[in-house]
């Protein structure tokens, strides 16, 4: 734990960044955040065009720490509201409710697939724990319900080939997800389910964007240094000496905390990190999202908190911010939000911004959640370093990673893309608390 009262240097903003300087400031500590962008929240920023808010993702906040939920409220002034909406996913024209119940589950695609991934369970040979997401999910649910509903859907939005990635990429998701709750909940009906799985969040009034913005208020503005990208990082005999700041100013380092995605901050060291590190940095590869915001001429789609596609069309998921707070959409109108995950290097990622909205455009008519004519106007946004990507080979660098940037005796590694981890909100916050505890 830190002695008290020493300064800290948190180098990248974004959720992680910001729940570090809060519960930094609680324990006694001086704070400096540096923040490349010009506003605060990083990957956790709520837009607004022509009175249309939508999200950099779809954030929200699960009561799996009471102490966090709470804190969260009292930082928003209990501007926190419970929303209860369901999930879809989109499959062969249809929407099957998530989370799976069997009656959904027989009701879409028929007792005889259910009872098919049933005994495949039943009688899966389980031999050895699952070394990859393909294993761990055909175990859990069965080849015929695993491939429609979670293997094509997953390789879709990591861009890898789920025989490749690690079973972290649930991020506890499916937890509770099985053929044999189901079953209980079909004969068990006051079977408590877990939160996450009756559809039950949290959420800011006003978009995530509110908890960063109110955050900062929460840390003083004083301490936040925006548009101040760190582009160097020097070092000698395992210590940070310095830091530097737009190429231009060195500060001296104390303790530094660092938010930035783990292969960025490994290229900035000066002098260069040893070889092996630098090779192992370059496994760590994150997908990087690109937002299609489409204003609509109706008052609402559907009830869904999310609609996940696991087919052909562009996006991973579309979602409808007036579903989680009617403050997201002007009366009388409302909004879809696609997300296309992509890496830097795909053509999508470089492709004009009338070419990606043509084309989710093309695919979401297909979908039928609306028509041409009530479309109004659209917007792209772009999000790099969205998603650490979970490949076995990733997770296995991370371990040697971690060991070396441990040798330094005042560097901390923290949040989403400083620990490569796939987390929410409330668990950023939740570290975070801990670490100053």
């Amino acid at each position: 734990m830190p002695e008290k009262q020493e300064h800290i240097h948190i180098l990248g903003g974004g959720p992680a960044g910001l729940a570090y300087a809060y519960y930094g400031l609680k324990a006694g500590h001086t704070i400096t955040l540096y923040e490349k962008n010009s506003l605060v929240g990083g990957n956790c920023v709520t837009t607004c065009k022509n009175g249309f808010y939508w999200d950099s993702g779809a954030h929200r906040i699960h009561n799996v720490y009471k102490d966090i939920t709470d804190e969260i409220r009292l930082i928003l002034n209990d501007k926190l509201h419970e929303v209860n909406a369901p999930s879809h996913i989109f499959l062969n024209g249809r929407f099957i409710p998530f989370p799976f119940n069997i009656i959904n589950v027989v009701k879409i695609l028929g007792a005889t697939t259910f009872t098919k991934a049933t005994l495949e369970v039943v009688f899966s040979k389980k031999k050895r724990q699952p070394v990859n997401f393909k294993e761990y999910a055909v175990q859990k649910y069965g080849y015929t319900l695993a491939r429609p509903l979670l293997l094509n859907y997953t390789e879709k939005l990591w861009g890898v080939s789920t025989d490749d990635l690690s079973i972290h990429v649930t991020g506890r998701r499916l937890n509770g997800l099985t053929p044999w709750r189901w079953l209980a909940e079909r004969f068990t009906p006051n079977l408590k389910k877990p939160g996450h799985l009756e559809g039950k969040f949290y959420y800011p009034r006003n978009g995530i964007g509110e908890l960063a913005e109110k955050t900062a208020d929460s840390i003083g503005r004083q301490n936040i240094k925006t548009s101040c990208a760190i582009t160097a990082i020097y070092h000698q005999n395992n210590t940070i000496t310095h830091i530097e700041i737009n190429g231009e100013h060195l500060v001296e380092a104390g303790k530094i905390i660092s938010t930035l995605p783990l292969p960025l901050m490994a290229g900035l060291f000066k002098p260069a990190l040893p070889q092996h590190i630098m090779e192992a940095s370059r496994k760590l590869v994150f997908r990087n999202l690109i937002i299609v915001a489409f204003a609509l001429k109706k008052t609402g789609v559907s009830n869904s908190a999310s609609i996940y596609f696991p087919g052909e069309e562009i996006f991973t998921r579309v979602v409808e911010p007036r579903n989680r707070s009617v403050k997201m959409s002007p009366e009388g109108f409302t909004s879809l939000i696609a997300e296309i995950p992509c890496f830097k290097d795909d053509g999508i990622w470089q492709n004009p911004d009338d070419e990606v909205i043509e084309a989710a455009k093309n695919d979401l008519v297909k979908t039928g959640l609306c028509k041409p004519g009530e479309i109004m106007d659209a917007w792209v946004q772009r999000l790099p370093f969205a998603y650490p990507v979970l490949s076995n080979n990733a997770v296995e660098a991370l371990t040697h990673l971690q060991e070396y940037f441990g040798r330094f005796n005042n560097l901390t590694l923290a949040g989403r893309n400083g620990n490569f981890s796939y987390t929410h909100v409330h668990d950023l916050f939740y570290e975070a608390r801990h670490h100053f505890a």
